[in-house]
């Protein structure tokens, strides 16, 4: 009788475990598996570590796509709305879609290849009022004003965020590079630092600006003062 009692605890917490993974908003695959999607809504993903992705028609998708380390990803007939794919380290994505390339931007490094319609769109970007925003080597840049959809900020480079700049979205940060923002509008930020780089954010508003934060490498992130990683 004992057995039986443990073993429905244990149902009802996978059943509860695999409700809050369906409902998640953000879609990751970081263990080299091969995944399908064939429904529901993302509001962007983040693939690393070699997985192989299949997203059909049937799927809601927008946002940052975030892909790495090998990975590939196959989009065939999704819904897709105000996309930005970042591509790394010799990953692939290849979407076929009946509508037009304006939902879509994409960035690609170290190999990696992005293709719509059999077309190649490296580097593209959408031609929007709202756009993300790309410093990609060793410099140091100031945004003054501006609408932002997205940062991406890498290769050392050092950039300012002035008050006159709204932001959101993802934010990534990485390769020793250094960001500083202050007192911009902010909203809904998913904040990513990695590689020894850092995050100073000033700002009169609350942490609630801030979806979420993740830090990896020795890397730090600050609001007010106060660490957020």
């Amino acid at each position: 009788m004992c057995f039986f009692k443990k073993l429905t605890i244990v149902s009802l917490n996978v059943a509860v475990l695999v409700a809050a993974i369906t409902s998640a908003e953000e879609y990751r695959c970081d263990d080299g598996r091969d995944d399908t999607l064939s429904s529901g809504s993302y509001n962007g993903m983040n693939i690393e570590d070699g997985c192989y992705v299949n997203v059909n028609n049937g799927v809601d998708l927008s946002g940052t796509i975030q892909i790495r380390d090998g990975s590939r990803l196959t989009i065939v007939n999704a819904t897709l709305s105000n996309v930005i794919v970042d591509a790394n380290y010799g990953s692939y994505v290849s979407i076929t879609s009946s509508s037009d390339q304006s939902e879509i931007s994409a960035r690609c490094q170290d190999g990696s290849r992005v293709v719509f319609n059999s077309d190649n769109i490296c580097n593209r970007r959408r031609r929007r009022t709202t756009r993300p925003y790309y410093c990609e080597k060793d410099e140091d840049k100031t945004l003054s004003s501006g609408t932002y959809t997205a940062l991406f900020v890498e290769k050392e480079c050092d950039l300012k965020v002035k008050d006159k700049v709204k932001l959101s979205g993802k934010v990534y940060v990485e390769g020793k590079s250094k960001l500083k923002i202050d007192d911009a509008t902010l909203s809904n930020i998913d904040l990513y630092v990695e590689d020894e780089s850092s995050v100073s954010i000033t700002s009169s508003g609350d942490e609630s600006q801030i979806a979420s934060v993740k830090c990896k490498h020795k890397s730090t992130a600050t609001f007010n003062g106060e660490s957020i990683c």
